[in-house]
């Protein structure tokens, strides 16, 4: 995580250590397949279970939108799981409360959200790479980022798993 400072990352967190943060990042440095220039990406937004219903997730989500205001940001986009809440992505119900669209979805049902703070700025998108998860061949991919404790934890267990012989981190 340390690394990703320089490019802009922002990470704020409660002082009960590891049950309420956000981490942010100009999108154009965000390790996720997407087109969004001047848009702040939120990597994880992550209110833990005791913590859920204090207004924390709103009082660090307007964290990051005065970051985007000052820095004059389109606005903020995330991903979320379309319909549902998925693990280790954000609730769409909670971020369409607080405003935001759907920007764009992958054909496995991931969506890309948005919070737009200029009028007629051009929605973030999916690169195309990343609209199908079809890939040639036998096998998948796996797309991870190394900052989040959490992923990094469960790729080994994938590669076992999935009995893959090799695997690339980009």
């Amino acid at each position: 995580m340390k690394q990703r400072f320089d490019e802009g990352l922002v990470f704020y967190r409660s002082v009960e250590r590891g049950k309420c943060f956000i981490e942010y990042i100009p999108a154009e440095n965000a390790w996720v397949p997407i087109e969004a220039n001047d848009w702040l990406y939120i990597n994880c937004l992550w209110v833990s279970g005791s913590m859920k219903g204090h207004g924390y997730s709103s009082n660090l989500l307007n964290e990051c939108i005065r970051d985007a205001n000052a820095q004059r940001k389109n606005g903020i986009c995330i991903l979320c799981a379309e319909g549902r809440k998925r693990e280790f992505l954000a609730d769409p119900k909670f971020l369409a409360y607080k405003g935001f669209r759907t920007a764009d979805v992958s054909d496995c049902g991931i969506n890309l959200m948005y919070l737009p703070l200029v009028p007629n700025a051009e929605p973030p998108k999916f690169k195309e790479c990343a609209k199908q998860t079809k890939v040639s061949g036998n096998g998948f991919v796996l797309y991870y980022t190394d900052q989040c404790p959490y992923t990094y934890y469960w790729v080994p267990k994938v590669q076992e798993t999935a009995n893959i012989q090799s695997f690339e981190r980009i």
